[in-house]
């Protein structure tokens, strides 16, 4: 009798690898990584708007590009910001460098107010996008399957899986993953 094991494809090797890789070589609350900086790209589905910044400098967040990033992650419905976790940020911006394309992320929902929630089909009542804790991606030139193994492999909070409705939910409450 021949036992046989499982060989990982290269492709989910290198994965793996580029994801440990990464979340070495991206600053966490706890540590330090040599100083570099790190640009986050973003369009938003629903307002039209960009957003190009660098919002790691050196190590350090650079508050005005999250202030700005807060406005372009707003209720776009009732024109509301609310400042959005940057813990959630860090997470978009450790997906992108994994996604390894030049095309920026589709920011689908962001910041929700009460008011906006309440009127989402679907919707959780105790939303973390009420708090600017959660964000819905897409990414245009990556299967949403592709953006969810990304998230996923993070394991910094909550990941939505969607695919018929072709996004991604990232969030930096506790580590839980579902499907909708």
């Amino acid at each position: 009798m021949t036992i046989q094991t499982a060989v990982p494809s290269r492709r989910i090797f290198l994965t793996s690898l580029g994801a440990a890789g990464l979340s070495l070589a991206l600053p966490s609350a706890g540590f330090a990584a040599a100083p570099r900086d790190y640009r986050l790209r973003m369009t938003n589905a629903n307002t039209g708007e960009s957003f190009d910044e660098v919002v790691i400098a050196k190590n350090a967040w650079v508050d005005e590009a999250v202030d700005v990033f807060s406005r372009f992650a707003r209720d776009w419905r009732r024109n509301e910001v609310r400042d959005i976790h940057k813990n959630v940020i860090l997470t978009a911006l450790k997906m992108q460098t994994l996604m390894e394309t030049d095309h920026p992320t589709t920011l689908l929902s962001g910041y929700r107010s009460p008011a906006t929630n309440s009127t989402i089909r679907g919707a959780a009542t105790n939303s973390l996008h009420v708090r600017g804790f959660a964000l819905d991606l897409s990414q245009p030139d990556r299967s949403v399957r592709q953006l969810h193994r990304a998230a996923t492999s993070l394991k910094a909070g909550g990941v939505g899986y969607y695919p018929n409705r072709n996004f991604v939910h990232v969030d930096c409450g506790s580590v839980r993953h579902w499907t909708g």
